[in-house]
């Protein structure tokens, strides 16, 4: 008798994403909102959460919708409200109610251009905290793919030394927005 033997297959990593949707982000909505659907839909455990002055989870309004059915269900969740981006306050919040959902497979992915009311000081703090829980924090700057960007703002510079990647929404190579269905021509 022979015993067969099979590897076990790598873990898949969890996908924690803190979307800002603040007014800053507003011209962005669309194909951020794109992005996070689409890596939504491809990582099968991905928490979503929305961030401005206060922090939202947002991956139920996702689960088992088309693009077209979660679009104005978010939008009509996420209504846009005025106090500014407080990233380092959203943070704090996570941590508080979700840190302990986070693994070290995790990789976090805040979807923010970095204009933030707070003190820098909390928010680098902040990302330390979560840095060392997680296996890549990711940052996606809606602005970081043009010429001549660097990350000037006062948060994006104290969130610098706890980022692994600095990326714009282009670096990912999935369709963003709903997929494009054509049909064939039926032949007659």
């Amino acid at each position: 008798m022979e015993l067969a033997r099979r590897n076990r297959s790598p873990r898949r990593a969890d996908l924690v994403i803190l979307w800002d949707v603040s007014g800053s982000m507003r011209e962005h909505t669309t194909d951020l909102f794109g992005l996070v659907y689409a890596l939504h839909r491809v990582v099968r455990r991905t928490r979503v959460f929305a961030f401005g002055h206060d922090l939202v989870e947002v991956t139920s309004l996702l689960a088992g919708r088309s693009y077209e059915r979660a679009l104005p269900m978010l939008a009509d969740r996420l209504r846009p409200t005025g106090g500014g981006t407080r990233i380092a306050h959203c943070l704090t919040e996570f941590r508080r109610r979700h840190e302990s959902e986070v693994r070290r497979t995790s990789t976090l992915l805040v979807v923010s251009d970095g204009w933030d009311l707070g003190e820098p000081i909390e928010l680098a703090d902040q990302l330390r905290r979560l840095s060392g829980r997680v296996h890549r924090l990711v940052w996606v700057n809606p602005y970081a793919a043009q010429a001549g960007f660097q990350p000037a703002t006062a948060a994006l510079q104290a969130a610098m030394p706890y980022v692994d990647l600095l990326a714009s929404p282009e670096d990912f190579p999935i369709p963003h927005g709903p997929a494009r269905r054509t049909r064939a021509p039926r032949s007659g």
